[in-house]
C-alpha cells in the first residue's frame, strides 16, 4: 500500500486541494510577473521610439553636435554612428567608443533589443536598446537609444517576492479551511462506518439513519439501506430455505430407516421385500428432491441468456401434451396455440416449467388440463388452467416459494418436492419473464407465464 493511499481520505482531499491552488497560485505568479514586465518594457519601447523620432532631424543636418544634451526629461543614453560605426554624437556619459551598436538597426521604424551592457559600472546590467537607419545627404546614419532594465528587473522583483510571501499563507489557510470542509462533509460517511460496525446480529434487519438531500451521501445512505433490506429478506429466504429442505429431507430418511429396521427386527422374506419395496419409494423421493435442489442453486440469468436460442413454446407444449395424453388417458387436455410462438430461451428449461405446470395442474384437477398460448411483438404468454379447487389470493405469491404446500396439497401423499414451482419462478425469472397465478372465470386454478418474444421468419 503506497504512503498516499495509507492517508484518510479528508487528508487527501484537502492535500489534493491545496496542492492544486498551489500550483495555480505560482503559475498566476509566473503569468502576472511575465504580463508586468512586458508592459513595462513596452512602455520603455514607446519613450525609446519617441527619442529617436525627436533625434531624427538633428542627425540629418550637417552640423550634427558632438554631443546629445539631456533635456530632464528623457532617460538613458544615446549614440548616432556613421555607415562604418564611428560615433557622430553621443551623451556625454559614453564617449566616442560605439557600446550601443549590438545590432544592425533597419530602416523605416525602430527595432528593439535586450542585451546586457556595462554603462554605469563594472558589472553588467540589461539594456533595452532600440535603433534605427536614418538617410541623410547620400549618407546614413544608425540612431541608438537605450534604457537600463535595473528598475523593472527591481520592480518585478519586489511583485514576485511580494506574491511569494503571500502565496504560503494562502495556501494555509486554504488549506486548514479545506481540512475542516471535507472533514465535515464526510463526517455522515463515519457515522455510518460506525453504524456498520456496530451490526452483530446479521439475521436482524438493521437501518442506517437518514440523511436528509438529495446529494451524494443521502443516495449513499438510501441504496445502502435497500441492499441491507434485501440481505436480511435473502438471509431469510435462505435460513428458511435450509430449514425446509433439512425438514424435507428428514422425512423420507426416517421412513426408509423405519422400513428397514422392521425388515432387520423381523427378517422374514415377505418383511424384507416390502421393506425393500416401500425403501425404494423414500429413495426416489430422495432423488427427486436431490434433483429439485441441485436445480434451483444451478440457475443462473447470465447462463441462461447466453445459451438461449429461438424456439417454438407451441411445438414443446404440443409435444408434452402427445406425450402425457398416453401416459395420463384419465386426464383431458386442450391446447390453443398459434402454429408458431417464438420465444428467446433455452429448450431444456423451458420444457421443465411447462412439465412443472402439468405436474402441479395433474396434482389438483379434476378432469380437465387446458394450456393456451399467445404470441405477440414483445413477448409470449402461456396460461395453464386445470379446473380444481381455486387458489386463495392470499397464497398466490406464497405458492411460487420453495417447500411451500398448501393444505390441499399437505393432504395428498403424492410425492411431491415442494419445488416444483419455486423452479418455474426461477426459470422464468431467469429469462427475463414474469409468473404469477391469474383469475379466470371458469374458476379453478389458471398459472400464466411470459417469456421475451423473438422475430420469428416462417420455413420456406
Amino acid at each position: 500500500m503506497s504512503s498516499c493511499q495509507r492517508l484518510s481520505l479528508k487528508t487527501r482531499i484537502s492535500v489534493a486541494a491545496t496542492s492544486l491552488l498551489l500550483l495555480v497560485l505560482v503559475v498566476a505568479v509566473l503569468t502576472l510577473t511575465g504580463l508586468e514586465k512586458r508592459s513595462l518594457i513596452h512602455e520603455i519601447d514607446v519613450s525609446l521610439n519617441d527619442r529617436i523620432s525627436g533625434l531624427i532631424e538633428s542627425a540629418e543636418s550637417i552640423d550634427l553636435p558632438r554631443e546629445v544634451p539631456l533635456t530632464g526629461r528623457e532617460t538613458g543614453v544615446v549614440q548616432i554612428l556613421s555607415e562604418d560605426s564611428k560615433v557622430l554624437a553621443s551623451t556625454p556619459t559614453l564617449g566616442s567608443v560605439a557600446v550601443l551598436n549590438v545590432f544592425a538597426a533597419p530602416p523605416s521604424k525602430p527595432e528593439h533589443r535586450t542585451a546586457p551592457l556595462a554603462l554605469d559600472g563594472p558589472t553588467a546590467d540589461p539594456w533595452r536598446i532600440a535603433g534605427q537607419r536614418v538617410g541623410t545627404g547620400g549618407r546614413f546614419v544608425y540612431i541608438y537609444t537605450a534604457t537600463n532594465l535595473r528598475s523593472v528587473e527591481n520592480t518585478i522583483d519586489r511583485l514576485r517576492a511580494t506574491l511569494l510571501v503571500g502565496i504560503p499563507l494562502l495556501v494555509a489557510v486554504f488549506g486548514a479551511i479545506s481540512w475542516f470542509t471535507a472533514r465535515s462533509s464526510l463526517a455522515p460517511v463515519e457515522r455510518l462506518s460506525e453504524t456498520v460496525d456496530a451490526m452483530e446480529n446479521l439475521d436482524e434487519l438493521h437501518q442506517l439513519p437518514e440523511i436528509d438531500g438529495h446529494d451524494e451521501l443521502a443516495r449513499l445512505v438510501r441504496t445502502t439501506n435497500a441492499l441491507l433490506i434485501r440481505a436480511s429478506e435473502a438471509r431469510q429466504r435462505e435460513r428458511r430455505f435450509a430449514a425446509d429442505a433439512s425438514h424435507e429431507l428428514r422425512t423420507p430418511i426416517t421412513t426408509a430407516r423405519l422400513h428397514l429396521e422392521i425388515a432387520v427386527a423381523n427378517p422374514t422374506e415377505k418383511n424384507l421385500l416390502q421393506s425393500v419395496q416401500e425403501t425404494l419409494v423414500e429413495v426416489a423421493r430422495l432423488e427427486i428432491l436431490s434433483r429439485d435442489l441441485l436445480e434451483l442453486t444451478r440457475l443462473d440469468s447470465e447462463r441462461v441468456m447466453k445459451n438461449a436460442v429461438t424456439l417454438n413454446v407451441s411445438e414443446l407444449i404440443a409435444t408434452e401434451l402427445e406425450t402425457r395424453r398416453k401416459l395420463h388417458p384419465e386426464f383431458r387436455y386442450e391446447l390453443h396455440a398459434p402454429e408458431y410462438a417464438p420465444a428467446r430461451a433455452v429448450s431444456s428449461l423451458v420444457t421443465r416449467v411447462i412439465r412443472n405446470l402439468l405436474d402441479n395442474a395433474e396434482r389438483h384437477t379434476e378432469t380437465n388440463i387446458e394450456v393456451r398460448v399467445t404470441s405477440g411483438p414483445a413477448e409470449v404468454t402461456t396460461r395453464v388452467h386445470n379446473n380444481g379447487h381455486a387458489i386463495a389470493f392470499a397464497d398466490r405469491v406464497r405458492v411460487f416459494e420453495p417447500f411451500t404446500r398448501l393444505d390441499e396439497s399437505r393432504n395428498r401423499n403424492d410425492g411431491g418436492s415442494g419445488l416444483g414451482l419455486a423452479i418455474v419462478a426461477d426459470i422464468v425469472q431467469a429469462h427475463g419473464g414474469r409468473v404469477a397465478v391469474v383469475d379466470d372465470p371458469r374458476g379453478g386454478s389458471t398459472f400464466q407465464f411470459t417469456l421475451p418474444a423473438h422475430s420469428w421468419s416462417l420455413p420456406a
